[in-house]
This record gives structure tokens, sequence and C-alpha cells, in this order.
């Protein structure tokens, strides 16, 4: 199944922006008739690469990056992995970098959470992996930067960059919704473009479960880890709108709790009703006979109180008076 490319938003997310790289190495590979994997001469120089502040709320930031072995090409103009240690230093002043926040593994995919941050509050930070300071994700398509909230660090290598945590929105908590969406049950190979047949994609290495049904079940298991009250599935739940997979996302879905109630869906374009394939074949509609209700309109949550949503956080707080 062909991935769906979505815009990033805010200039905080980016994937897709690699296009213009990417496609300039699929040019090359065409041109040299295949993709050759290229070894560098020193396997234990790393690279990191790819930071960006994905998350931001007022008390709490997600920084990821990526390390890469220097020198290196998969054949496709990217690094080959480099699984080390990761920590990211940061402070209130970028000459004091007092704080540390480090991950419990090594990997070559980083994810650090920096947590009990003041509302309001601009932050300094360096991601570091073996030393090496990681650099931005370049923008291609889009302006804005993928670190942080400012230009600071901008020109240096490796930052630090910085941040400004957002206010709170007024009122009292009420309650926190959760939000996913592309799920995609049924797909197994990621990465897939239309019109770019040289990419190969990624796929499940042979006896693992489906990467969808592992991503499905782990985000059930950290929204409820995380307190979440609601949870939203918003569009393509499954690779092609299957029954076998629908069934699936209905099971994997009430590891959160009751449909309707507990949590939300909403059909995505992938989530499409079957076509009969003769005329004695009747039409079929898996997606609302798992999820009935998901192509009603979207009220998800109805409260007497007026109410704001904090996009950020996904925490509705409660405004003024109560009606």
């Amino acid at each position: 199944m062909y991935c769906c490319l979505s815009a990033p938003h805010g200039g905080l997310r980016s994937a897709a922006l690699l296009a213009p790289a990417l496609l300039r190495a699929l040019h090359a590979a065409a041109r040299r008739g295949t993709t050759q994997i290229r070894h560098p001469r020193d396997p234990d120089a790393v690279s990191a690469v790819n930071l960006e502040l994905v998350t931001l709320t007022e008390d709490l930031a997600v920084i990821t990056w990526y390390t890469g072995v220097t020198g290196s090409d998969d054949g496709f103009g990217h690094l080959l992995p480099a699984v080390t240690e990761g920590e990211v230093v940061y402070g209130t002043h970028p000459a004091r970098l007092n704080r540390t926040a480090c991950e419990g593994r090594r990997t070559a995919h980083h994810y650090v959470e920096l947590t009990d941050l003041e509302p309001g509050q601009t932050y300094y930070y360096q991601a570091r992996s073996r030393g090496s300071a990681a650099t931005p994700t370049p923008l291609h398509l889009v302006k804005g930067n993928a670190v942080g909230t400012s230009l600071h660090g901008f020109g240096s290598r490796g930052g630090p960059y910085s941040f400004t945590t957002p206010q709170p929105p007024p009122g009292r908590h009420l309650r926190t919704i959760a939000l996913c969406n592309d799920l995609h049950l049924g797909e197994t190979t990621a990465g897939l473009v239309a019109g770019v047949p040289l990419m190969r994609g990624v796929s499940q290495r042979l006896g693992l479960a489906p990467y969808p049904e592992i991503m499905g079940r782990a985000l059930v298991d950290e929204a409820r880890r995380r307190g979440a009250d609601h949870l939203l599935a918003a569009g393509d739940i499954s690779a092609g709108g299957a029954p076998r997979d629908l069934a699936e996302a209905r099971q994997i879905l009430d590891g959160f709790g009751t449909h309707g109630q507990d949590y939300f869906v909403v059909r995505g374009n992938h989530d499409r009703p079957r076509r009969p394939s003769s005329g004695h074949e009747p039409f079929g509609d898996s997606f609302l006979d798992e999820f009935p209700g998901g192509d009603g309109p979207a009220r998800v949550l109805r409260t007497r109180s007026r109410r704001a949503a904090d996009r950020r956080t996904g925490h509705l707080r409660e405004e003024g008076k109560r009606q």
C-alpha cells in the first residue's frame, strides 16, 4: 500500500520534507542502474542528524534525532544506522546547559523527553550522541525550522537551539484526549511512494507480527498509561478497507475501552467500502460494520460548558460560566 505524504504542521514535523534529497538519490541510483550500499573507512565515526522538536507543551518537550555511520550510504542517500547512546543537555541560558535527559537504551533512532518544564519559559538545548552534536532536519518545502520556536543556534554545528513553552489555556482541566491516525492495519510495507518505482520500502522481519499491529497496540497502551480519558482515531484505520484488517483494528482499539464512549473512530480515504466485482455480489462496508457512526458528524465529546481545545496538549479546559 502506498503511503500518504502529508505536509508538516507548524514546521515541527518534516519527514515528508526529505523528498527532494530522496528523489535526487533515486535519480542518481537510476543512472547507475542499481542501488549500492557504500560502507565508510571508519565504521566508528558517527553523525547525529535529523534533529527535531516533535512535541511541545507547557511542561514537556520531545526531542528526536538519528545517528548514522559517517560517510556511509544505504543506496538511497541516507546514512547507515549507528546504534549508540543519546542525551540532551538543556537550561534557561545558552551558556548554562545544566540539566541532562538521557535515554534508557542504545539506538540509532533517538527519543528524549524533557519533563517538568515551566510554562512560558525559554529553554536552550543541545542533543548529543557519542560526542557529536545533532544537526536539524533541513526544510525544503516550507518556512520555519524543525528544532525550535526561534532561529537561535542556526548557522552553528549543533546549536544550542531554543524553544519557548506555551502558557496553558485558561480554566480548569476537564479531560485529556489522545489523537492518532493512519494506523493502516493490513499494510506490510512502509515507505512506498506512488510514481517512484525504485522505492523499496521497509517490511517487518519474517515471523514477527506486522508493524501496524505492533504500533497500534503500543499506542493504546501508551494512551492508557498517560491517563487519556478518550482516544480519537482520525482516519485511515486500515490499508484498504478489508474486513479482516478492520476487525483487527476494532480488536486493538477495544483495548482502550468501549467504542462510541471511550474511543471514537472516523473514516479515512483508505477505509473505502468494498465495490462489487460482479452484479451478483452485494455492496459491503466493513468500516461501518466495525465502527458504526464513523461517517457521521465529527461530534466527539459533548459538555454543557463552553470549552477550548489546546491543540498542543489535547487538554480540554473550561472557560467562563457553565451554560
